[in-house]
């Protein structure tokens, strides 16, 4: 009971450092060196899990979170340079063996000339992840690249993007059988209708490769269309449907239709709602399968107090993933359904941070009764970004 006294003490000290900091120490602390732009961050929160692990049989924790960074950025003309690099402390108060720190780092070159612009993009994170039918966490790590050349002109404008994701898995455990590198290449037409909104069409081949699983590469061909902009006066948003070819080396193929869609309603200058939609494949990680069906919706209000400086966010989410291929005794294909909602309250006073107080709750069912899980959560954070 003492050490936890003492856990809950440490806490509280880390969530009010933030707020000992006057603006006179914070404005020094924003610095210049030979025309580099540097802006240190830093997060704190206190955080309770009721399922740590997401499993069927719960186990609560009490965690402290401490989240250091940096921002460095370069502007030269209108060509635009910039460095992130951040820490994430989690520390549990009873499964210590969870504590972990993760790490992320992210470049970006952002390089404008008259009509033309080339985006290069870099990042990579380490972070730890529950096993949902498991009592364990697995280290993980991705990487990623991105080039996107763009050319705009009066009536029309086109993207020619690239983009590489690796997924690395903890070695030793039989995680690393998951492991993967994946190519992205994509076209991207835009076709202006009015000043603000254009209609668009996308061909996309991508390349799968499992270094340690054979059978699991894979190829595909994605053919969308939509439109992206303002669609009304107060809706705006990107809308992109159409054809997906997936092939696989040995194991079972899917084709079908895909969407990706994102709308945002702002009602007034302080409220809002934001619409998502999504119908994809994604690669799975649940026994001998490779890919599941993912059919998702989303909708997040947000409602700004100006005068007290509030505000108020409650998010609400239904997804179901169908995976292709009957398992287990007897065969059956396995389905879950997953629900999960969300209410937030934020605060920004004039020179103390930006901080909030936020409940979650995710419910898994599963057709398959040991993947079933609920979990809430109730956090507390600071952020002050100097």
């Amino acid at each position: 009971m003492n050490l936890l006294r003492k856990q809950i003490f440490i806490s509280l000290l880390f969530l009010l450092v933030p707020l000992a900091v006057n603006s006179q120490e914070i404005r020094r602390s924003v610095f210049t060196y030979q025309g580099i732009d540097f802006y240190p961050y830093l997060r704190t929160g206190m955080r309770y899990i009721d399922n740590v692990y997401s499993t069927r049989e719960k186990k609560g924790d009490f965690l402290l979170t401490v989240s250091p960074g940096i921002r460095a950025k370069l502007p030269v003309s209108r060509q635009i340079f910039e460095i992130n690099y951040g820490l994430d402390f989690a520390l549990f108060t009873r499964y210590s063996s969870l504590n972990s720190t993760n790490q992320n780092i992210s470049g970006l070159a952002d390089l404008n000339l008259d009509n033309y612009s080339l985006n290069l993009g870099k990042s990579y994170n380490k972070f730890y992840q529950a096993v949902t039918y498991i009592e364990e966490y697995v280290e993980s790590m991705t990487n990623s690249n991105k080039l996107l050349f763009t050319a705009e002109f009066r009536l029309f404008s086109f993207d020619v993007g690239w983009r590489n994701f690796s997924y690395d898995y903890e070695p030793g455990k039989n995680y690393d059988t998951w492991d993967r590198k994946e190519n992205i290449y994509t076209f991207t037409n835009y076709l202006k209708i009015y000043p603000k909104t254009s209609l668009l069409t996308e061909y996309t081949y991508g390349q799968i490769k499992y270094p340690y699983r054979l059978g699991r590469d894979a190829e595909y061909h994605l053919f969308l269309t939509g439109v992206r902009g303002k669609l009304t006066a107060k809706l705006s948003g990107l809308v992109r449907f159409g054809y997906q070819i997936r092939n696989y080396q040995t194991l079972k193929d899917w084709q079908g239709l895909s969407i990706w869609t994102n709308l945002n309603e702002k009602f007034s200058s302080v409220n809002e709602v934001n619409l998502a939609l999504e119908r994809a494949i994604n690669e799975s990680e649940f026994t001998d399968e490779n890919y599941y069906l993912a059919n998702a919706i989303s909708v997040n209000f947000s409602q700004i107090f100006p005068e007290s400086g509030l505000n108020l966010g409650i998010g609400l989410n239904l997804r179901n993933e169908e995976y292709p291929k009957p398992v287990g005794n007897p065969p059956r294909i396995r389905e879950d359904k997953i629900f999960g909602y969300s209410i937030s309250l934020g605060y920004k006073f004039w020179r103390l941070p930006l901080g909030g107080l936020t409940y979650s709750s995710t419910q898994r069912n599963s057709n398959f009764n040991e993947y079933d899980y609920n979990t809430q959560t109730i956090s507390l954070s600071i952020r002050r970004l100097f």
